[in-house]
């Protein structure tokens, strides 16, 4: 703090074998040493116990369980589970914020989509249904999608893809979507007019990644486009591109 430093009583002048109120010039060193090291000594205690409470903390930390995966915990052995092995006795980071996600979006499910586990046991593999949104050309389109994060997440982006399937511009024949969220951190030479501050960033979630793809469907772009057919039509015969558009969104109703 700002407040003044006091010396140690050790470090204080006290009287020597000299007489007087004088003191060696060696007694004195050496009592300012024995002084520091005695002053110290309640530091190093209280450094050496906190360290043991975090490790002990570490040690008998566990992985939370989402009431879908075991009902009792005699249940929650016997099944095998996906998620990332513990390391040195803490879930994993991805782990943790997976399952945050889960219980937010349960509390609150958001307009437009809802998302859930593919697999109760398994938090990185997500099913995802988005509506198509209103004024567009997709409005209506009922789209089921797939939304994988690595173990890595939120260093790394995860992969999304449509399972139901769509003429876009952003997405490739095989249903991957391509935008710039989910794309990997960092500059791409290769991709100039692509900023580092366009691409992934550990900030997003489940949530901000499907607005992010719905807000796509409403603005499609021929840049960089994945399905250079559909960015073909999109730009040189707009009537043909909405009119398979339209075809998807009335097969997507049909389940």
């Amino acid at each position: 703090g700002g407040g003044k430093n006091f010396p140690h009583p050790a470090l204080r002048q006290r009287e020597g074998p000299l007489g007087g109120g004088g003191t060696s010039p060696h007694l004195h060193r050496r009592a300012r040493v024995i002084g520091l090291a005695r002053g110290l000594l309640p530091a190093f205690a209280l450094l050496a116990l906190v360290a043991s409470g975090k490790a002990a903390a570490a040690g008998s930390s566990s992985l939370p369980t989402h009431p879908k995966v075991a009902n009792d915990k005699e249940a929650q052995r016997s099944k095998p589970r996906a998620f990332a092995p513990h390391r040195h006795g803490m879930a994993p980071r991805s782990t943790l914020m997976l399952q945050q996600q889960l219980k937010d979006l349960s509390k609150r499910p958001p307009d437009y989509f809802s998302a859930g586990l593919a697999d109760e046991a398994n938090l990185y593999e997500w099913d995802v249904c988005l509506t198509g949104p209103p004024e567009t050309l997709y409005e209506g389109g009922i789209f089921n999608c797939k939304l994988i994060f690595p173990e890595t997440y939120p260093d790394r982006p995860p992969k999304m893809k449509f399972v139901t399937p769509i003429w876009h511009p952003n997405v490739y024949p095989n249903g991957d979507v391509c935008i710039s969220i989910l794309h990997e951190p960092g500059e791409d030479q290769t991709n100039p007019q692509e900023s580092a501050a366009m691409r992934w960033n550990p900030i997003h979630t489940v949530e901000t990644i499907v607005i992010s793809v719905i807000s796509m469907l409403s603005d499609p772009t021929d840049e960089s486009p994945a399905n250079l057919d559909a960015a073909k039509e999109f730009r040189e015969d707009f009537p043909a591109f909405k009119k398979k558009v339209a075809r998807c969104v009335a097969r997507s109703l049909d389940g």
